[in-house]
C-alpha cells in the first residue's frame, strides 16, 4: 500500500482553524504539586458497549484474504483498504476494479465487515519519452538540455525522473512519477522544471518521461478538471460498494500534504509557485467537489482525510452547519491521532461541555495545541443547537515496536479512551505486521500477538452486553472514593445490557495514565506502582471480577459496605459489575 507507515510520534500543531499556533508540540503542563496530580481522577464520558461492540477497525492488505477473518474474529467491524486510482482507471473515463479488489469486498461481506476505502493518491500514468542528457547538469539547475523525441513531452501533464526511477529535484518536490515539467523548449531542446535539481546528473543520463491521465490539480475549484476526475473516480468507489451489497465509506485522500504525491495541489512541485497555482494542501476544492455534489448511494458516505494528520482542515473545524443533504455526502472527518503517549490528543470532557478556554482543555502532559479537540467542540455546539455535524472518526493509530506489553497497552488505551470522547470507530494502523511493527498478527508466521489476543478478549466480553442500556443517571455507575498514586487515575466506564437482561452492566476501566515530561518518551516511563483504588458500587449490583485488560490476569479485590477496592498501575483494569440476582 502507498498510505504511510508512521511511527510512534509527536505530531506537530499546524496554524489552522480554531487551534493555538505552534511549529512543534507542545505539552500541557503538570501541575508544580505533584501529590495533587498524584489524587487526581480524569473521568471519561459514559461508553455504550454497542459503541466499542462497533469501534474496532484494522487496515488490511487487501491481497491477504485470510487477514479479513482474522479481524473479523478480533472483532473488528471494519476493514481499510487502498483502492489505488491508477489500477481502477486505465483509459479517461472507463473504470474497473481489477479482480482483486472485487474480491476484497467479496471477503468484506462474507466476514461481515464495512469497507472503508483510501481515494488516493494520483492517477494512472504512462511513458510517453526516454531522453538523453547533453551535458552535465549541476544540482540546482531548472533546465535539462536532452536529446529525443519531445513531441509527447505536454506540460503540466508531464513529470520526469531517472530511467532507473531515481528521483532529480528534492523530496516534498517530486511524485512517485516524478518532477513536474513547466515547460518544454522544443527548438533548443531542454527540459525547464518546476524545481531546482537536487542532484547533479552527467552527460548521458537517460530520464524518463511520464504522462499522467489528468494533471495535477492547478485551482481550488471544485469544477478544476482534475478534481472533476478524481471525483469519478472516487464516487465509481461508492458505487462499488452499494455494488456488491455493501454499506461502508471511501477516504477522501491520505495525510494531505503527502510529500510522495503532490498532485492534489500543484504548487506542491514548485520551488517558486507561480500565483495562478493553489499550493494548498488539502485541497479546498476536494472537499467542496463532494460536500456539494452528487450523494453517494444509500448506505454510502464519504469521510473526509485532509484533516488526518492535525485536524486542523477538518471538515468539523469550518463551525459550519451541514445541511440535510452534506451531511449525507460527507459523515465525519478522518484523524490519525498518532502521539507519544496513547492519550496524546485527550481532553477534558467535562470542561469541554463547559466552554472553557481552547488551552485549557488538554490533559496534563498531552499535546497541548492539538487542533482535534476544535473538531470535538465544534460537533459538541452543534449538538446544543440541534444542527447537523460531521461525526469523527480514527482512520490510522498505534504504536509499534518490539515489546508486545507495551503495544498492547498503548493500543487498548487508545481505542477506549477515543471511543468515549466521541470518535465514532478507531482504525489500527496495520492487521498484519512484521513482529517489531504494528503487528496483532506476526504476517510472517500469521500467529496472533498479544494485543491481538487482548482485544479478542476484550470485544468478547463487550459482545455479552451489548444491548442498549437502559437509562441510568450518576448513582447507577460507580465512583471513585479513594486513589494515591503516581500519575492521574484515569476512568471509562462502559455500560450495556445482556440479553434478556432488565438491568446495566458496566465494565469499569481504569489506569493510572502515564505520561512522559522533558526529552523522556512515553515508551520509556517506568510503569508506575500499583495503587489502590476504592470505588463505591451502586445499589442493585455487584462486583463479579476485576482482572488486567493488557495480561487477562485476573486482579484481587476486595469488597467491603458496597465498596470495592484493588490495585492499578499503567495498564488498564477491569471491574465488571453485574445486576443482584
Amino acid at each position: 500500500m502507498k498510505f504511510s507507515s508512521p511511527i510512534l510520534r509527536t505530531l506537530v500543531a499546524l496554524p489552522l482553524l480554531g487551534g493555538l499556533v505552534g511549529l512543534a508540540m507542545k505539552k500541557a503542563p503538570a501541575p508544580a504539586d505533584r501529590s495533587e496530580l498524584a489524587s487526581r481522577v480524569e473521568k471519561m464520558d459514559v461508553l455504550p458497549a454497542a459503541k466499542v461492540a462497533r469501534g474496532l477497525g484494522f487496515n488490511l492488505n487487501l491481497s491477504n484474504e485470510w487477514e479479513f477473518a482474522r479481524a473479523k474474529e478480533a472483532g473488528a467491524g471494519e476493514a481499510r483498504m487502498q483502492f489505488d486510482w491508477p489500477s481502477v482507471e486505465k483509459t479517461p473515463g472507463v473504470f474497473a476494479l481489477p479482480p482483486k479488489m472485487s474480491r476484497a469486498l467479496d471477503v468484506c461481506a462474507e466476514n461481515d465487515l464495512e469497507p472503508l476505502i483510501i481515494a488516493a493518491y494520483g492517477p494512472a500514468y504512462r511513458v510517453v519519452a526516454r531522453l538523453t542528457l547533453q551535458s552535465d547538469v549541476p544540482a540546482g539547475s531548472l533546465s535539462l538540455p536532452v536529446s529525443g523525441a519531445l513531441s509527447e513531452v505536454d506540460p503540466p501533464f508531464c513529470h520526469v525522473l531517472q530511467s532507473g526511477g531515481q528521483q532529480i529535484v528534492a523530496e516534498g518536490k517530486w511524485a512517485y512519477y516524478g518532477a513536474l515539467i513547466e515547460s518544454v523548449d522544443a527548438e533548443n531542446g531542454a527540459l525547464q522544471l518546476a524545481a531546482k535539481t537536487s542532484v547533479a546528473l552527467s552527460k548521458g543520463t537517460v530520464l524518463r518521461v511520464n504522462r499522467l491521465l489528468y494533471p495535477s490539480v492547478a485551482t481550488q475549484d471544485a469544477d478544476d478538471p482534475s478534481l472533476v476526475a478524481y471525483g469519478r473516480y472516487a464516487r465509481f468507489l461508492a458505487e462499488e460498494i452499494a455494488r456488491h451489497g455493501l454499506k461502508g465509506k471511501v477516504e477522501l485522500w491520505n495525510e494531505p500534504p503527502w510529500k510522495h504525491d503532490r498532485w492534489d495541489a500543484r504548487g506542491g512541485f514548485y520551488d517558486d509557485v507561480p500565483p495562478e497555482i493553489s499550493k494548498t494542501s488539502p485541497n479546498p476544492g476536494m472537499l467542496n467537489q463532494f460536500l456539494n455534489g452528487p450523494p453517494p448511494p444509500a448506505g454510502v458516505s464519504f469521510v473526509w482525510g485532509g484533516a488526518n494528520k492535525s485536524g486542523g482542515r477538518g471538515l468539523g473545524a469550518r463551525r459550519a452547519d451541514l445541511t440535510p443533504a452534506q451531511a449525507r455526502n460527507i459523515s465525519a472527518d478522518a484523524l490519525h491521532p498518532y502521539g507519544d503517549a496513547p492519550e496524546n490528543h485527550a481532553w477534558n470532557p467535562a470542561e469541554m461541555r463547559a466552554g472553557a478556554a481552547f488551552q485549557n482543555l488538554a490533559l496534563a502532559g498531552t499535546n497541548l495545541t492539538s487542533n482535534m479537540k476544535v473538531l470535538r467542540r465544534n460537533q459538541l455546539g452543534a449538538q446544543r443547537r440541534g444542527a447537523l455535524f460531521p461525526g469523527i472518526v480514527a482512520t490510522e493509530i498505534g504504536a509499534s515496536g518490539p515489546d508486545e506489553t507495551l503495544r498492547t497497552r498503548y493500543d487498548l488505551r487508545a481505542f477506549l479512551l477515543y471511543l468515549s470522547l466521541g470518535f465514532d470507530r478507531i482504525n489500527f494502523y496495520r492487521l498484519a505486521d512484521k513482529p517489531s511493527g504494528y503487528a496483532f498478527i506476526n504476517r510472517e508466521t500469521q500467529q496472533p500477538t498479544q494485543p491481538f489476543v487482548a482485544f479478542k478478549a476484550l470485544m468478547q466480553k463487550i459482545d455479552s452486553m451489548k444491548d442498549a442500556p437502559a437509562p441510568f443517571d450518576a448513582r447507577d455507575l460507580p465512583a471513585v472514593v479513594s486513589y494515591r498514586g503516581t500519575f492521574p487515575l484515569l476512568t471509562i466506564p462502559v455500560v450495556g445490557r445482556a440479553r434478556g437482561e432488565a438491568q446495566n452492566r458496566v465494565l469499569m476501566i481504569s489506569y493510572q495514565r502515564t505520561f512522559s515530561e522533558g526529552k523522556v518518551k512515553w515508551k520509556d516511563v517506568p510503569s508506575p506502582d500499583a495503587a489502590r483504588v476504592t470505588l463505591q458500587i451502586p445499589q442493585k449490583m455487584k462486583a463479579l471480577r476485576v482482572w488486567n485488560l493488557v495480561s487477562g490476569a485476573n486482579v484481587a479485590f476486595s469488597t467491603k459496605n458496597e465498596s470495592v477496592s484493588y490495585a492499578v498501575s499503567d495498564d488498564p483494569i477491569a471491574l465488571e459489575l453485574v445486576p443482584f440476582g
